[in-house]
């Protein structure tokens, strides 16, 4: 977005060393609705989104009650909305890098930065 407004040399510092990178003690998890789509449509990333993603009508959730009964509920979702996509984090940085090869005047992206890089 900045390039196409006209902003050039721009660099992404991003702390993790890698766009993969996973954390096991961590667990991140992005739900790209309409509004998202925006920005993924844009960057022509919404096909390549939804198919490495969990649409959020396909989404069950389990309630467990303290004597261990249990109920399985689909996620509840209004048919008039688009259709919102959960992804995990390292799912939602490889897209990211992968889309980085498609711009011609791309940001420079370093990892394992920090806030005392030059």
């Amino acid at each position: 977005m900045l390039a196409k407004n006209g902003w050039t040399n721009i660099t992404v510092l991003e702390k993790r060393p890698s766009a993969d990178f996973y954390e096991p003690d961590k667990s991140f998890l992005y739900l790209i609705d309409g509004r998202g789509q925006k920005f993924t449509d844009l960057l022509g990333l919404t096909d390549r989104l939804s198919k490495l993603s969990v649409p959020n009508s396909e989404v069950d959730f389990t309630v467990i009650q303290y004597n261990g009964s249990r109920k399985t509920l689909k996620l509840p979702v209004s048919p008039n909305l688009k259709t919102a996509y959960w992804l995990p984090r390292r799912a939602l940085g490889l897209l990211a890098r992968e889309n980085q090869g498609n711009m011609n005047d791309r940001p420079a992206l370093r990892f394992s930065a920090n806030r005392n890089c030059p």
